[in-house]
C-alpha cells in the first residue's frame, strides 16, 4: 500500500513492522509504540477511499466496548494520505488459521473458542454493533489460553455491510460464528470467501458435514453445522448460538483428539473399499493330498516325459503368464480295475499321457436299507410238545417240504 511499509512512523510513534493481513483494500501491520514501548497492531486504509470516514467512525465505537473477549481499539488517526487504526496486540497469539493448519482441534476447546466469540459479538449487538465479515484471522488465543476477538464494528465498515437492519446483521454473525466452529472442527472453511484454509468439500445444498470430515465431533455441533450451512437454519443471533453451545471449558483443552479423514478431499469415498474376499475353500482342497514320486512315461523312442504330482493350490509361473500354455488334467475311472486313471492332455499334442495311481479306499459302511424293499417271510408255526427235545427236531430233515407248509423265498 502506498504511505506504509516496514519503518513507517504513524503519529510520531507507532512505527510499522511486518504486514500480517490484507482484505477489502486494507492493511494490518505490527507495530511498536515507542511512546510506551509496546507492540501493537496498525489497520492502514488510503485516506482518500470513501470508506476511510466510516472506518475511523467506527473504531471510535468500538472502542467503547467492555468485553474481556474483544480486541480493544486504543487510537486512530489520519496522516500523509492513510487512516490508521490501532488495536491491541496479543503478545505470542495465534489465529485460529494457525491453530487448525495440521487439523482440527479438540471439541471441547472449539465449543471453548466459539462460545466466547459468540458472547463477545452478542455484547457488541446489544450496543449496535457488529462484526459481519468473520473469519479464522479475527480470532486469536494467547499463550495464556485466552480468546481474543478482532474487527467488530470496523470489518463492517470495510465490508459495507454497516448499514444492514439488526436482524439480518445478528443471524449474519451468527452464521459467521458457525463457520468458525466448522473450521475449528476440520480445519477447513466452508463459506464462499477466501482465506487461508482449504475450502470445505461441497454438497448438493451446502457442505459436507463435520462428522463426514473429522473424527470425535459432538453431535450437537455436528448438528448446528449441518443446518446452519446446509438447510438455512440454525441461531438467529450470536447469543443465541451461545446458549446452544453452552456450557464450556472454562481454560483451553490442550491435545488434537479430530483427525482429517479422506472425505476431506471427497465425502463421497468416506469408506475405502474393501479388498476382495479370498474364495472359499472347498472340502477338496482342505484334505490333504498325498505327493507322487515322478515318474517316466514312455511314448516312444523319441518321446519320454516326466509327470510329477501335481500340489494343490499350487500356481505355476508359465501357467499364470500364458493360459494357452496350461495343462488341462482330468481323472477317469477304469470300471475294471476300480482305480483312477490321471489324463493329461498338453496343447499341441495329439497324444494324452495316462498314468495310474492307485487308491486306497475306506471301508464300505453298511447302509440301512428301506423297508420297502424287503420281502416279509410268513411266520411258521412249530409245532410239537413244549418240551420236544431241540437237538431231536434239528437233527431231522425231512427231505420234501409238506404240502401246508410255506416255502421260504428263494429256497
Amino acid at each position: 500500500m502506498e504511505g506504509v511499509g516496514p519503518g513507517t512512523t504513524l503519529d510520531g510513534r507507532y512505527t510499522t513492522q511486518r504486514r500480517i493481513e490484507q482484505r477489502h483494500g486494507a492493511e494490518r501491520w505490527t507495530a511498536d509504540d515507542t511512546t510506551l514501548g509496546r507492540s501493537v497492531v496498525v489497520l492502514c486504509l488510503p485516506e482518500r477511499d470513501h470508506r476511510a470516514s466510516a472506518l475511523l467512525d467506527a473504531a471510535r465505537r468500538a472502542a467503547g466496548l467492555d468485553a474481556p473477549s474483544l480486541q480493544r481499539v486504543l487510537d486512530v488517526g489520519r496522516e500523509a494520505g492513510l487512516a490508521w487504526v490501532v488495536e491491541a496486540d496479543g503478545a505470542g497469539a495465534r489465529t485460529l488459521t494457525q491453530l487448525v493448519q495440521e487439523g482440527g482441534l479438540p471439541a471441547d476447546e472449539v465449543r471453548r473458542i466459539v462460545g466466547e466469540v459468540a458472547t463477545a459479538l452478542e455484547s457488541a449487538r446489544q450496543r449496535g454493533l457488529h462484526h459481519l465479515d468473520l473469519r479464522p484471522d479475527d480470532v486469536l488465543r494467547t499463550i495464556d489460553g485466552e480468546v481474543r476477538l478482532r474487527g467488530v464494528a470496523t470489518s463492517a465498515a470495510l465490508a459495507e455491510l454497516d448499514d444492514l437492519e439488526s436482524e439480518v446483521a445478528s443471524r449474519r454473525d451468527a452464521v459467521g460464528v458457525v463457520s468458525l466452529t466448522y473450521a475449528g472442527l476440520t480445519g477447513l472453511w466452508p463459506g464462499a470467501d477466501e482465506t487461508s484454509l482449504g475450502s470445505a468439500p461441497r454438497l448438493l445444498g451446502g457442505v459436507a458435514a463435520p462428522s463426514e470430515i473429522a473424527a470425535g465431533v459432538p453431535r450437537d455441533l455436528d448438528t448446528l453445522c449441518r443446518l446452519t450451512l446446509g438447510e438455512d437454519q440454525g441461531p438467529t443471533s450470536p447469543g443465541d448460538f451461545a446458549r446452544q453451545v453452552a456450557p464450556w471449558p472454562s481454560r483451553q483443552v490442550a491435545g488434537r483428539s479430530t483427525i482429517t479423514t479422506t472425505a476431506a478431499r471427497d465425502p463421497r469415498l468416506s469408506t475405502a473399499a474393501a479388498p476382495p474376499a479370498p474364495p472359499a475353500l472347498t472340502p477338496a482342497a482342505l484334505s490333504p493330498v498325498a505327493a507322487t514320486p515322478p515318474e517316466a512315461a514312455d511314448h516312444g523312442d523319441d518321446d519320454t516325459r516326466t509327470l510329477a504330482a501335481p500340489v494343490r493350490g499350487a500356481e505355476t509361473d508359465a501357467g499364470a503368464a500364458d493360459d494357452s500354455e496350461t495343462e488341462t488334467e482330468t481323472h477317469e475311472i477304469d470300471p475294471e480295475a476300480d482305480v483312477p486313471t490321471r489324463v493329461m492332455h498338453r496343447p499341441g499334442s495329439d497324444r494324452a499321457v495316462t498314468e495310474t495311481i492307485p487308491v486306497t479306499h475306506p471301508p464300505t459302511e453298511a447302509l440301512p436299507v428301506p423297508l420297502g424293499d424287503t420281502e416279509t417271510l410268513p411266520r411258521q408255526e412249530v409245532g410239537g410238545a413244549p418240551d420236544a427235545d431241540p437237538e431231536a427236531a434239528d437233527s431231522s430233515t425231512p427231505d420234501a417240504p409238506a404240502a401246508d407248509e410255506p416255502r421260504a423265498a428263494g429256497a
